[in-house]
């Protein structure tokens, strides 16, 4: 009886080898290719690979196959995306989050009893690339992506669909050397002397002060990450009051009231309130494009303790009326309406 039970244990376990080795073959025999904008990628630019029911793309070929641009910060490891409207998004190898102009947002989300939130998923490492979860094309790309399959050939679809479908070996690809990355004067390095986490690039203001503040709002909010349009966040939480360093108020005699709860943290290491002077160069910047760096110089004087006076009055900047206010534990920038 022992034996008969060896005999179809023995069975069983040589039919489950035999399975698992089918669907080994199998798998092996699927195969992926990537279309970006109608265009088939070669396979030497990297292909679709599924880890941990996860599917991810090469992030180079996909971007500048879609006509948006990236630059390599550091090699495989991080990337900085500028969309053809402007967007900035930084990408960091085993990050969940990226940095879109300055604010963090999921690389990927889903929800759970009507309620919003972050999924766990990071770009990778594969074959010597940066590959990111498709879901990251989807969400914060903003691209069309579809995938597909046909027998044991899937297709992942980025953007246009092309007219015929291939299998990446159906044509022969000519090998090329990728390119190497290199240090162009757009990638942020900083400027200030208040050190920021390398993980943090700050966002640039593109715009100038409409002197309507709901529009300006709109703007501010779009371009550098302010909450609702008037309070800026070090952390970049979203539903707490903590961290609102930086507060942008309508004023009865100014145009806007911005109010300073700190200019920075610490000059000798990393900090989240070191932030501050980077973004407030970007609001100076709005409001004053041709004078923003006085103002800004006359506010570093402050902070490192020099005599600012003669400025602890009303005087114009850019054809506006500012005047600088000290409270305990604040001071506020008053910026009047723009003379016609």
């Amino acid at each position: 009886m022992n034996k008969q039970k060896k005999m179809i244990t023995s069975a069983i376990l040589s039919a489950i080898l035999l399975l698992v080795c089918v669907n080994v073959v199998m798998a092996d025999q699927s195969t992926k290719t990537l279309y970006v904008d109608g265009i088939k990628i070669a396979k030497t630019e990297g292909q679709p690979v599924e880890r941990t029911e996860t599917l991810f793309v090469p992030i180079e070929a996909v971007v500048g196959g879609m006509g948006d641009k990236l630059i390599w910060i550091d090699e495989q490891h991080s990337a900085l995306i500028t969309k053809k409207d402007g967007t900035k998004i930084n990408v960091y190898l085993g990050k969940s989050s990226v940095i879109v102009d300055g604010k963090a947002v999921p690389i990927a989300t889903k929800v759970i009893n009507t309620v919003t939130v972050p999924v766990a998923m990071k770009p990778a490492q594969i074959s010597g690339k940066l590959y990111v979860p498709v879901e990251f094309l989807k969400e914060v790309m903003g691209y069309d992506v579809e995938v597909t399959e046909e027998g044991n050939a899937e297709f992942v679809i980025v953007g246009k669909t092309p007219a015929n479908l291939e299998h990446v070996e159906d044509v022969p690809v000519t090998p090329t050397q990728a390119p190497t990355p290199t240090s162009t004067p757009s990638e942020w390095k900083p400027d200030l002397k208040y050190p920021v986490s390398a993980e943090w690039s700050p966002p640039q203001i593109r715009s100038t002060s409409t002197d309507d503040f709901q529009k300006d709002k709109a703007i501010l909010e779009k371009e550098l990450g302010f909450l609702k349009g008037y309070m800026y966040n070090i952390h970049g939480i979203t539903n707490m009051e903590v961290g609102n360093k930086i507060i942008v108020r309508t004023h009865s005699e100014y145009y806007v009231d911005i109010q300073f709860s700190a200019w920075y943290g610490d000059k000798t290491a990393e900090n989240d309130a070191n932030r501050i002077p980077y973004i407030g160069r970007e609001l100076f910047n709005f409001f004053l494009p041709d004078e923003y760096m006085k103002l800004f110089n006359i506010v570093q004087d402050g902070a490192d303790g020099k005599n600012i006076d003669k400025y602890m009055k009303p005087f114009t900047l850019d054809g506006r009326k500012i005047n600088i206010v000290n409270s305990e534990g604040s001071f506020s920038i008053q910026i009047g309406h723009k003379k016609k």
